[in-house]
């Protein structure tokens, strides 16, 4: 199977340009690897990761004045990340965010904005929404297409983020829009032990109709994005082949929950890491199915993979689930897909992203620390 995406191909050339391979090589990635040595590294390819980022960036000025200089200044000129999903709040029951949970949305965007023309530079910038797909809870929200869904509402949610003259819109007056949306609803995985699938096909359909909702609306540049489960099968928690494949055909990127892993090693989680992104790649590619009858996506969709940076909880030991391990997990991950003649699963790639990011500081509660998470991603992950 053959795919291009330029920027990957661009990353994987200058590794193999250091390994011998001229610049008049052929442009596909599995040529390149056909006619050179293989390669032992992909670290410092990928110059476009993301970052998932606090509330606080949609609800605290002096947060937003204090912080957000410093953290674009060093997203873009250290540690190579374009792309911010952030906080902007939970959907309720009643389809609709909760009233006052961005109340400096419009701060942060022209924050944004402003740096963007002062030093020539873009961000890719999506409003991370959440919700809770559990039955169980007061909070759950029905994403099916019976009676009382939920479905136009949440995407009346999403449009009123991405631009400044929707009606309606959330940003008025703003001096930029979110770029896109990001769903991040759990649990998406199958349901219970009858591995039901009702979940994800409705969450894939909602996704469906958000896209013709936005370009029907005059939003069709706009890009929407799934937070992922990690791969796997048997738990509402995790995605099998099947989900990945088909909810890559219908969204922009994808943002795999690479953590929560449960590792009681540092080894551990990286291999772990290695596992899931080379299995969630082929899923995305159609080469995990081997039949010839799941040729890969047209759309071009991107892939992330998130690395650790939070407190620990039952499932995640910041000790051993964290970016440098996670780093030298999905860098394996990577390298051997390359090296891979057969299998061009690597060409979906985007890159890592850091979950998540307050402030910075080096207290051990807070999340994505300058002087830990940060400093691994940009030792081990951009090799720097």
């Amino acid at each position: 199977m053959r795919t291009q995406h330029s920027a990957v191909v661009l990353g994987v050339c200058a590794a193999l340009l250091a390994a011998g391979c001229g610049p008049d090589a052929p442009a596909g990635v599995g040529e390149l690897a056909r006619s050179s040595r293989a390669i032992t590294s992909v670290v410092g390819n990928y110059t476009a990761n993301g970052t998932w980022l606090s509330h606080a960036y949609v609800t605290t000025a002096s947060f937003i004045d204090a912080n957000t200089p410093t953290l674009l200044q060093k997203m873009s000129e250290s540690y190579d990340v374009d792309t911010l999903y952030v906080n902007v709040g939970a959907i309720t029951s009643s389809g609709r965010l909760q009233s006052g949970t961005y109340p400096q949305v419009v701060r942060f965007l022209d924050a944004v904005h402003a740096y963007e023309v002062a030093h020539g530079v873009t961000f890719k910038v999506f409003a991370a929404l959440s919700g809770n797909l559990d039955p169980a809870v007061p909070e759950y929200i029905e994403i099916g297409t019976g009676p009382g869904n939920d479905r136009a509402m949440i995407i009346d949610e999403a449009k009123r983020f991405c631009s400044t003259t929707i009606s309606g819109s959330y940003l008025v007056g703003a001096d930029r829009a979110f770029d896109g949306v990001m769903i991040d609803f759990e649990p998406s995985g199958p349901r219970d032990e009858a591995m039901d699938d009702t979940n994800f096909n409705n969450l894939k359909t909602l996704m469906q109709d958000m896209r013709n909702a936005f370009n029907a609306a005059g939003l069709g540049s706009r890009q929407l994005g799934v937070a992922a489960h990690r791969y796997g099968d048997g738990s509402r928690w995790k995605w099998p082949t099947r989900y990945f494949y088909y909810m890559a055909k219908y969204v922009n990127v994808l943002a795999v929950m690479t953590y929560n892993s449960g590792s009681t090693s540092g080894p551990a989680y990286q291999s772990w890491m290695q596992s899931n992104a080379t299995s969630a790649l082929r899923a995305v590619s159609g080469e995990a199915y081997s039949d010839g009858n799941h040729p890969p996506p047209t759309n071009n969709p991107r892939v992330y993979f998130g690395f650790a940076a939070y407190p620990a909880n039952s499932v995640h030991d910041p000790a051993f689930e964290n970016t440098k391990y996670g780093a030298w997990g999905l860098d394996a991950a990577i390298t051997a897909l390359v090296n891979d003649p057969s299998d061009d699963s690597e060409n979906y790639m985007a890159g890592a992203y850091m979950y998540l990011h307050a402030d910075g500081d080096s207290a051990p509660e807070t999340y994505a620390r300058w002087d830990t998470d940060w400093y691994w991603f940009y030792e081990h992950w951009l090799g720097k």
